[in-house]
């Protein structure tokens, strides 16, 4: 038995003593839901045995390279996907500002289709960063991962 959940919300939550209640133990798959309940303290217990979707791997250098340079600043390491796509995001503003021709919204946009592989946090490592005039999607590469929930831990599915 397998069941996968594409839902957008805190259905999950509810799910997994659900099924501890029916005594049902289906291998279970899960997105969005996952990548929230996973910063919360809440997280591993009613996730546990589940797969979903992410956007970080630890072991990507760029990403490492974030944690570590936060942590030498703010005495901690946040490990999830929003720390990866804010940091990445900002990179891409500040990118996109310094190539911009003038400073307007149109400036702005110029200039962000003038990065070509930036390397990113998100994703697994080799995961790339570009715009063009008619591509406004940034990440190139493998930035969806599988991670799942395995004795209280959230760990990447190879």
């Amino acid at each position: 038995d397998i069941l996968v959940y594409i839902g957008n919300g805190y259905l999950v939550r509810a799910m997994t003593p659900a099924f501890e209640l029916m005594g049902w133990n289906p291998r279970r798959m899960c997105a969005t839901p996952f990548v929230i309940a996973t910063i919360f303290d809440y997280g591993p217990k009613v996730l546990e045995g589940w797969y979903g979707v992410d956007q970080f791997d630890e072991r990507n250098p760029v990403f490492q390279r974030f944690l570590d340079a936060f942590a030498k600043r703010f005495g901690r390491r946040p490990v999830h996907m929003y720390s990866a796509i804010g940091y990445d995001t900002s990179r891409l503003i500040a990118h996109g500002l310094a190539f911009a021709p003038e400073e307007s919204r149109e400036g702005l946009k110029l200039g962000l289709e003038q990065i070509r592989m930036l390397p990113a946090a998100v994703g697994s490592e080799g995961n790339m960063m570009s715009f063009w005039r008619h591509d406004h999607r940034a990440w190139k590469g493998k930035f969806w991962v599988i991670r799942r929930i395995r004795n209280g831990v959230n760990e990447l599915v190879e």
